[in-house]
C-alpha cells in the first residue's frame, strides 16, 4: 500500500487560488518529487 496524508482537521485555506490540499501535499514531500491519486474514498496516495 502507498502512504496516503491524513488531512488535518479543521483545514487551512491557503487562499490565492491555492488548493486546500497543496500546502500539505508539499509539506508531506520535504522537498521530494511526488505523484499524488485522488481516490473516490477521499484518500489522497503518494509515491515518491
Amino acid at each position: 500500500m502507498l502512504p496516503f496524508i491524513p488531512w488535518s482537521s479543521p483545514r487551512a485555506e491557503p487562499g490565492g487560488g491555492v488548493f486546500w490540499k497543496t500546502p500539505e501535499i508539499v509539506a508531506w514531500a520535504k522537498g521530494r518529487a511526488f505523484t499524488y491519486i485522488p481516490t473516490d474514498e477521499g484518500r489522497l496516495y503518494l509515491a515518491t
